[in-house]
């Protein structure tokens, strides 16, 4: 005999931020857990005459909000948290990042995953755009990352990195036509999950050579996607383009046919007025990181500009070493405050803006029917304590959501209309587990590493 699907869930909360940030009281918000999406949306009045057979709950005095979307991270670098914290990027690079591919195993690379994810979904990101690049020229490695996040119930949206540079551990380097080819097969063997989206990812301008961007433009064409790929990240990248004859960081994406709508540029903290004004004419769209990159001091991204010209941007953590903080709430205020600092005006990039691209407008650079509580978008949904006294008072909620209110108001997580965080813990993973697990990890890398650096 075969199960019946699941009822429709109606889910009553004190307040609701619904299509448009629109704030509204005792609102309900009904998800259908077999498709996935939201059927309907309003106030819990109007929800129980028109969804009067859908299964009633009441979360209580919670608001809820879209989940938040993570636009780039690195999950097996929350392993890394610790030895690099205070060094410049280049040392942090070469004492840090690339010596932890002689210990880093499957084993590591799953529970570097399972410490993101958890990280993250207790904060309130339901969707990764996680980037992947210790491949060992093939895709074992990433199944693990994959799975492990599938496990935890996030949404992933699998950067599978195309890397061919010259000076990075083996493990991270192949021939651009085997990446080619292995970022298809991922992609074909995800092609049914509802929850995996795998995307082409060349590293980046240094570490992924003319051809393994050219051929990850063009995975990008056959797979219907969008591909995502480091750029502009240190000035250094950008004096070294000109070095060798290029007119700008744009113009060389330009000339390899990967400007396009479907380049999603990570970080573009040097990118100048000129390359701007091409990614706007393009229709590229850009993930700003602003934690990470105060954190390695490689200065603050033009995102006022960006803005300005009508770019669409998402916010990203980065790896869990290079900002040790894995929350989306954090850098909508940190993206704000910086750009104020900048410029110094109290009144530029304002919450609404800054809670649009955690949301809505990261769901547009990806191409992801997500970041709004509107009837036909994915379930993916965020309840947050109005008990917490981040989120008081709650008469401007948005602005509380962006300045002040913090991980710890996070009490339940849906993703795809189902349950993933309830009343503060994870559903799918034991803390008690997580620790274990890490501990083992970082019993292996203290036997392999070498000395942290002094």
């Amino acid at each position: 005999m075969t199960p019946s699907a699941p009822r429709p869930r109606r889910i009553r909360a004190a307040r609701a931020l619904l299509a448009d940030q629109r704030a509204v009281h005792d609102a309900a918000v009904v998800v259908d857990p077999a498709t996935g999406r939201i059927v309907d949306a309003g106030t819990a009045a109007d929800m129980a005459v028109r969804h009067a057979d859908a299964a009633a709950e009441d979360w209580g005095e919670v608001v809820l909000i879209p989940g938040l979307i993570n636009g780039h991270a690195h999950t097996f670098q929350s392993l890394l948290r610790g030895p690099g914290d205070d060094l410049t990027f280049e040392r942090w690079r070469d004492e840090v990042l690339y010596p932890s591919a002689r210990w880093l195993t499957e084993e590591d690379v799953e529970t570097g995953a399972l410490l993101a994810g958890a990280e993250m979904l207790l904060s309130g990101i339901t969707t990764v755009a996680e980037f992947f690049y210790l491949n060992d020229q093939g895709n074992d490695m990433a199944m693990r990352a994959i799975d492990a996040l599938r496990r935890l119930g996030l949404r992933v949206l699998f950067g599978r990195a195309m890397y061919d540079g010259p000076i990075a551990p083996s493990r991270y380097r192949e021939r651009p036509l085997d990446a080619y080819d292995r970022v298809l097969a991922l992609a074909n063997r995800y092609a049914d999950d509802p929850l995996v989206r795998v995307l082409p990812a060349p590293h980046s301008l240094h570490a992924a050579s003319p051809e393994a961007i050219r051929l990850g433009a063009e995975a990008a064409e056959r797979l219907g996607s969008v591909f995502t790929i480091h750029v502009a990240e240190a000035r250094y990248e950008v004096e070294e383009l000109r070095r060798q004859g290029a007119r700008g960081v744009a113009a060389y994406l330009e000339g390899l046919g990967a400007l396009s709508p479907r380049a999603v540029l990570v970080h573009g903290v040097w990118l100048d007025e000129r390359d701007l004004r091409a990614v706007a004419a393009r229709e590229a769209r850009v993930v700003h990181n602003p934690s990470a990159n105060a954190f390695l001091g490689d200065g603050v991204a033009p995102l006022l500009a960006m803005r300005r010209l009508g770019i669409r941007v998402a916010l990203g953590t980065d790896g869990g070493c290079t900002n040790n903080r894995l929350s989306i709430l954090d850098e909508m205020r940190q993206a704000v405050l910086m750009q104020r600092a900048l410029h110094t005006d109290g009144s530029l990039v304002t919450a609404p803006e800054a809670f649009a691209m955690a949301t809505s407008e990261a769901a547009q650079v990806f191409a992801l029917e997500a970041g709004e509580l509107r009837p036909g978008k994915l379930a993916d949904l965020v309840a947050l304590d109005l008990e917490d006294p981040g989120l008081m008072p709650e008469e401007h909620l948005v602005s509380a959501l962006v300045y002040s209110a913090s991980p710890r108001a996070v009490r339940r997580v849906m993703v795809h209309g189902r349950d993933v965080v309830v009343d503060g813990r994870l559903v799918h993973l034991e803390r008690e587990e997580l620790r274990r697990r890490v501990a083992r990890s970082m019993a292996r890398a203290a036997r392999l590493r070498p000395d942290p650096p002094a």
